[in-house]
Formats: structure tokens, sequence, C-alpha cells
């Protein structure tokens, strides 16, 4: 039934390319519109029987001149605001809120919410047996990173502990790309792709869940191909579900994207790592996708130290 829905999404899809282009107004009105579509510059040059450069030229004139596409992994600067959702294994939620104080950092404990605060917050979570999650404010960049360590040390000094029902949740800011499809799609489909090399450096508990399911549903990458805007794509996708690996619920709730498939964790490197990972993953897929899903992709947006980081974590669960 996925694959007949995915089958009907596209037919849709080249439905509305072809009204476009049977409609009598300008060439410039219809490449706008099959940019608004989600089509690359060079299917719609395609699709239209004109030159690249008369739709880079249309293009340019709606989304300003297009940078270099290359992402210069070496150049890559934190600066993306983000924030983290902490599920841990505690007796005491009043130790846990104790312990992140005297580190310093304000916190409190709240019922359940998805409310944004500017301190820290312990909140319940009914699939964590035994413990309650630990919410940041929204963080920043560096600084950001420097009051995360301050909790996570808390943490571990408090005795919080991990199980496999456990989750880290990061979500990263959107402002400078907010509902641009195109990026999604990216987002999208370098998940997918990738999602197999992930799952090598995740624990088995992780790969397969039923809150961060796989991004690779029947007849993905025409699925999201046809989508014309977001609410499009997480239908075609998701069905609207946040409980995938990448969520792109969370964007109409707190402006994010949402990762949810590393395991829990209070190690500071291991959290501080994965969310290094997730920003630079968001600011090579604002332009980018990648060719294939083999691990040598990772090169093309971590670092050195990431991927080493990475490959050492794949041999460590494949052994």
């Amino acid at each position: 039934r996925a694959c007949i829905r995915a089958s009907k999404t596209r037919e849709h899809a080249m439905e509305n390319i072809q009204n476009i282009l049977e409609q009598t107004g300008t060439k410039t009105a219809k490449i706008k519109m099959l940019l608004q579509l989600g089509m690359t510059r060079k299917q719609v040059a395609e699709a239209m029987g004109v030159g690249y450069g008369f739709v880079q030229n249309v293009y340019a004139s709606v989304y300003g001149v297009a940078r270099p596409r290359k992402f210069r992994s070496d150049a890559f600067s934190f600066d993306r605001t983000f924030g983290v959702e902490m599920e841990i294994i505690h007796e005491s939620e009043n130790k846990i809120r104790t312990a992140i104080r005297n580190a310093g950092v304000e916190c409190e404990i709240e019922s359940y919410n998805h409310d944004t605060r500017t301190h820290w917050k312990i909140v319940s979570d009914a699939s964590v047996d035994g413990g309650f999650e630990v919410v940041s404010p929204v963080l920043k960049a560096r600084s950001g990173l420097d009051e995360l360590e301050k909790v996570c040390n808390a943490l571990v000094n408090a005795g919080a502990r991990i199980r496999k029902c456990c989750g880290l949740h990061v979500h990263l800011g959107t402002d400078d790309f907010k509902t641009d499809i195109r990026v999604w799609k990216n987002l999208y489909k370098n998940y997918a792709a990738l999602e197999r090399t992930i799952d090598s450096f995740m624990p088995p508990s992780r790969r397969h869940n039923q809150y961060c399911r796989s991004m690779r549903v029947c007849d993905w990458n025409a699925k999201i191909e046809s989508a014309a805007n977001l609410r499009m794509l997480e239908s075609a996708v998701t069905g609207g579900s946040r409980y995938f690996k990448l969520n792109s619920q969370s964007y109409w709730r707190h402006k994010t994207v949402e990762f949810r498939q590393h395991s829990g964790s209070v190690e500071f490197e291991k959290v501080r790592n994965w969310i290094l990972f997730c920003a630079r993953f968001v600011e090579f897929s604002r332009r980018n996708t990648v060719k294939t899903g083999r691990k040598t992709e990772l090169k093309k947006f971590l670092d050195a130290d990431l991927v080493n980081y990475y490959n050492n974590r794949a041999a460590k669960f494949a052994a």
C-alpha cells in the first residue's frame, strides 16, 4: 500500500509539472513555479527546453546569487542554536536539580510539557522506565557547549545512569532556511542515504526503535522528490509523525530540526560530538546531497577528528 501511495504521489507531482508547462504565462513565471515545486535548476531547464543559464538567472532573481555548492569541512564554524533532551535513570529529580544548580546552571522541576524555557528543566518521560528527562533551554555555539559540559559533569557526579530505553535528542535551529523545501529535501535525502552508515556507530537499540524509526521508507527518494512543500514532505515520508530518526515536526513547535537517533548519554564528549555531527550535517545539507551512503561520504562534512571518532565507534559495535 505504501508503494501504491508513493506511485500516486509521483503521478500527482508530474501532473503539477505538466499543468505549469501548459500554462500561457511567460517562461520566467513558469520557471519560478517549477523551482517552488522543489525541482533543481537542471531539471527545470530540461523540462522547459531552455538553457541552464536562463534558469540560473531566474533562480538568482528569486533566491539571490547562489554561493558555491561545495562544502568546506575545514572552514566550518559552529554558530547554530541548539538544544538537547537527555533521558536518564535516577531515583531523585530533586538530587539532579540540586547537582545542576550547584554547577552554576539554573534548573527547575516541571510537569510534562514541550515549552521552551530560559532554564534547564526536569520533566517526566513515559518512555524512560525508572527515570526522567533533562531538557536544555536554547543554547548557542561554543558557549552553549560550555554550559552543556557543566550539566553533563553534574549528572555524572550525581550518579545519573543510562539504560537501553534512554535516548539523546538534539535540536538545531533553522532560522537560516525555515521552510525552504530544497533544504528539507536535502536533509531527508542525506539522512536516508547515510542511515546505514549512521546505524553502524549506534547501538542496536537505536537502529530499530519505535521512537526513532527509519527514514528509508518504501520508495523514499521518489516521495522526497515529489514533495512541493514541507507539509507534503512530512505526509509522504513520515505520515506527520515525530518518531523518526530525523524529525521535522519540531519545526512547527520549536523552529528546529530534531535528531532523535542517538542513544542516551551523560558523557560530554559523546554528546558534544553528536551535536557537532548534526550541526555539520545540517550545514552541508543546506546546499548539498551525498552521492552514496558509504562511510567515505562522512569526510564531505566532518573533520578528521569526528571521522576517526565515528569510525572507532563503528568498529567497537562491529566487534
